[in-house]
């Protein structure tokens, strides 16, 4: 009888072949083993085993690798489901993702599975030479290697000197750390150990050999049963296809269906939006032209009274911008009665305008502080029937034309104010026949002569000059104030002062 699988029987020694020997026989109570059986490529289906019925779910095993950088290596799994020539196993050493408590799951071949192999013996790493094949442990792992040399580490221990078959990789271990090189023959379910390398691949082509028998051997009727299988799942889908594909067809025209009416319902409201707004802009258009209207209507109706966006007006203060003198104007009634010069602006509505009061040194100071504030003009909203245009001059006769109970108008606080002549005293002289100072007129250049003023000695540009003896001067950052006539200087020019000075006037 040969030494075993791979031709490794010559290398054992009498002692241990003498101790596998133990019974005599004749040729007629012998058989070839099981295991030993040569296997023709034409053996029936039916003689073909499967190494399947060995394990079971929950079983731990050991799985050959054949990926790249693991091959020829066993590592330790469980069974978790058995197929017909593949197995699901899972890995305890391995995770399923990096930084994952998950252990890694995989499918393998059938022929890649064996039991776990037994413990060596004690003076197994003992007995090994230079050449012997064997399995180093390695990162949870028992990897094909040959021993190449036995030395002693500085400590006194012993340690092994070997060879990776697959990566030629040469590592220093412990001698506890390897374990021989056994093949199981499943067909015995019986481990031998595999003396040379040789050994290895035939035992590993050997199982490539009964996975190809497996697969291609099966029983005809059940190939029968696998094509009337598939025939009737083709003929399944087929059905299922043409069901699905109605389907499809029917949903496809529901949806076409419910586009066309979401497209007439965005159309209709679409055309109603535009209806709306087109009524909107209508509405807004007449509001428009109704304000228009109105606005002129106002404007025309002030006119009519002499007040014109843009025309000189006078008007009584409001009652936060007054501050009468001697306790005149009528409580909440600001300065009624009073008359301040100022500027119709803006036309609101029918009763309402907005009036823009020139800045004076003689109005209240709540005004002045308020036109201060509002950048040196004060703009306020009167009723329009609190407006008038701005009176003509008194007549030259003026003087001679007072008497006890005239209605008059006296000039105080920067504004005139409603009185009655009680006494007229003396007799009034003529009014001389002098024309404005000059210098006086608009666009001339003045200086303000003025001590009690913060603008005394400041220059500005006369804006306008009106028949009761006050002048707009216009300064730097379009502030504008009111003046009396006797309190500006002109400003002459070049060759005004070269000019010969004219006789003095005479005094009025």
């Amino acid at each position: 009888a040969d030494g075993g699988e791979g031709g490794g029987g010559g290398e054992e020694s009498a002692a241990e072949w003498s101790a596998r020997v133990t019974v005599l026989a004749g040729p007629e109570g012998l058989r070839v083993h099981s295991c030993k059986l040569a296997r023709s490529p034409f053996a029936a289906p039916e003689e073909v085993d499967s190494p399947l019925g060995a394990f079971a779910v929950g079983q731990r095993v050991e799985v050959m690798q054949e990926d790249e950088g693991y091959e020829g290596a066993w590592f330790v799994a469980e069974v978790l489901e058995l197929q017909k020539e593949a197995v699901r196993v899972m890995y305890p050493a391995f995770a399923a993702e990096e930084g994952s408590d998950a252990k890694l799951e995989d499918t393998v071949q059938l022929r890649r599975l064996r039991p776990m192999p037994p413990p060596p013996a004690p003076a197994f790493s003992g007995s090994l030479s230079a050449g012997a094949p064997l399995e180093m442990l390695f990162e949870d792992g028992w990897w094909q290697a040959v021993l190449t040399a036995s030395e002693t580490a500085e400590d006194g221990k012993a340690v092994l000197v070997v060879q990776t078959v697959y990566h030629n990789q040469t590592h220093r271990i412990a001698p506890g750390e390897v374990r021989p090189c056994l093949l199981w023959h499943w067909r015995c379910d019986r481990w031998e150990r595999a003396w040379t390398l040789g050994a290895l691949d035939t035992h590993y082509a050997m199982l490539l050999d009964d996975e190809d028998r497996r697969v291609h051997g099966m029983d005809v009727r059940e190939k029968k049963a696998l094509e009337l299988q598939a025939r009737r799942a083709a003929k399944q889908e087929e059905v299922e296809g043409k069901r699905r594909l109605k389907e499809e067809e029917k949903e496809a025209r529901r949806r076409a269906k419910e586009a066309e009416e979401r497209a007439r319902r965005e159309a209709r409201e679409a055309a109603e939006e535009e209806r709306k707004r087109k009524r909107d802009d209508d509405a807004a258009d007449r509001q428009r032209q109704k304000a228009e209207a109105q606005a002129q209507a106002w404007r025309a109706a002030l006119a009519r009274k002499g007040l014109r966006v843009g025309a000189q007006v006078e008007a009584p203060l409001p009652p936060e911008a007054a501050a009468a003198a001697d306790g005149c104007g009528g409580e909440g009634l600001g300065t009624v009665g009073w008359w301040y010069s100022g500027t119709l602006v803006e036309v609101v509505d029918a009763a309402s305008v907005v009036v823009a009061f020139r800045l004076d040194d003689e109005m209240p100071a709540a005004a002045r502080n308020a036109a201060a504030a509002a950048g040196g003009e004060l703009r306020v909203v009167l009723m329009a029937e609190l407006l008038r245009p701005q009176p003509p001059p008194p007549p030259d006769d003026f003087a001679s034309q007072l008497a006890q109970g005239v209605a008059l108008e006296l000039r105080r606080d920067g504004g005139w104010v409603e009185v009655e002549a009680l006494e007229v005293r003396g007799k009034a002289a003529p009014p001389p026949a002098t024309e404005p100072p000059r210098g006086l007129s608009a666009g001339g250049r003045v200086r303000i002569a003025k001590p009690d003023s913060d603008r005394d000695g400041a220059e500005g540009s006369v804006e306008a000059v009106s028949s009761n003896g006050w002048v707009t001067v216009a300064f730097e950052g379009e502030e504008r104030r009111n003046f009396r006539e006797g309190d500006l200087r002109p400003v002459l020019g070049e060759g005004e002062r070269a000019a010969p000075a004219a006789a003095p006037a005479a005094a009025p």
